[in-house]
């Protein structure tokens, strides 16, 4: 997570932004660090899509994102291509 951070903050302008959580297991601290993060790039990430949540592990990172006030776009895909395309096609 820290080096996607360092490379979202060396980019020159807020990029769209996914992220596969396929095979992971969304522990308590994996989703507390993980928003944490988005928390500290909300001005760097205009949208963001998450892949790969069963629906408890999503409803645990929206608690989580509720609680630290994070305000960006967050959608959830099961099909990659989906998220790509969602990222590309709407304005942000």
């Amino acid at each position: 997570m820290r080096a996607e951070e360092q490379f979202l903050l060396e980019q020159n302008h807020p990029l769209p932004y996914w992220v596969n959580f396929y095979g992971t297991r969304l522990t308590d601290k994996v989703i507390q660090e993980f928003i944490q993060s988005i928390h500290r790039l909300q001005k760097d990430i205009p949208k963001l899509a998450i892949v790969g949540c069963s629906v408890i592990d999503r409803w645990r990172l929206e608690h989580v994102r509720r609680r630290k006030s994070v305000n960006i776009p967050i959608r959830y895909f099961r099909d990659p291509e989906e998220a790509k395309t969602w990222l590309v096609s709407e304005g942000y």
